[in-house]
């Protein structure tokens, strides 16, 4: 069943800090629960500039960090160092100060997307699945993950049933994904149960772009609406000027 009209409207905060203090509880309270219930809890990232304040607010929240596993919704086939890497900033907002949390980044030492995917995907099997937790952005175009609109893989990544949940995929070069448009993404099978999701906007494009998301229309124009239609735990869309 997929997300019901009044669980789509933006929740409009009035700073990003409002913003980040709000998630980051959630967030916290949902990995603490799971780890109550379940003594472990697993988190997805994603990268860009937005979420970048909300990390860097969770990793203060005093959670038992050593039972949670924190992995990427999707990563750019560069070195973990690389400036555009998404394991980067992960390691430098989120894993500091209490959230001692065990990570597993997505591109690792692979030689190849397939390799780096195949390797991936082992991994994710051991984690504890659905995701308890799932952060992701969305671009101006319409795309979140690396779910990009025009990549000749995009119909297996949003394949419900796919049982791949990570996979490489080439981004069409575009003005948003600049040189690197060699990547690796979660799939919607990986993120379709996931207990939280949270979905963290900035700016007038994306709060437009978003409203037009929720028109009907193809999932492949604009693939967050892969997300949108498609069952969650609970799904908070989140907006500040």
């Amino acid at each position: 069943m997929a997300c019901k009209p009044a669980e789509l409207a933006l929740i409009r905060f009035g700073t990003m800090a409002q913003m980040n203090i709000r998630l980051a509880q959630l967030i916290a309270d949902r990995l603490a629960l799971s780890i109550a219930q379940n003594g472990r809890a697993s988190l997805a990232l994603s990268g860009g500039s937005t979420p970048r304040g909300l990390y860097e607010q969770l990793s203060h929240e005093p959670i038992n960090w050593a039972k949670v596993e924190v992995t990427l919704v999707d990563e750019r086939f560069v070195p973990p160092g690389h400036e555009a890497s998404n394991e980067k900033l992960v390691r430098e907002t989120l894993l500091q100060n209490q959230a001692a949390a065990s990570f597993m980044g997505l591109k690792g030492t692979a030689k190849t997307p397939q390799e780096a995917a195949m390797i991936a995907n082992k991994a994710l099997d051991a984690l504890a699945l659905p995701f308890d937790a799932v952060v992701l952005g969305m671009g101006e175009d319409g795309h979140t993950a690396s779910w990009f609109s025009g990549a000749d893989e995009l119909d297996d990544v949003l394949d419900p049933q796919n049982p791949v949940l990570c996979a490489p995929l080439n981004a069409p070069q575009s003005p948003i994904t600049g040189t690197n448009t060699s990547r690796l993404t979660l799939t919607l099978s990986a993120l379709k149960e996931a207990r939280l999701c949270v979905l963290a906007l900035t700016g007038s494009g994306k709060k437009e772009a978003y409203e037009k998301a929720l028109q009907p229309g193809p999932v492949n124009d604009m693939p967050i609406r892969a997300i949108m239609r498609t069952s969650l735990g609970a799904f908070w869309p989140c907006w500040t000027p």
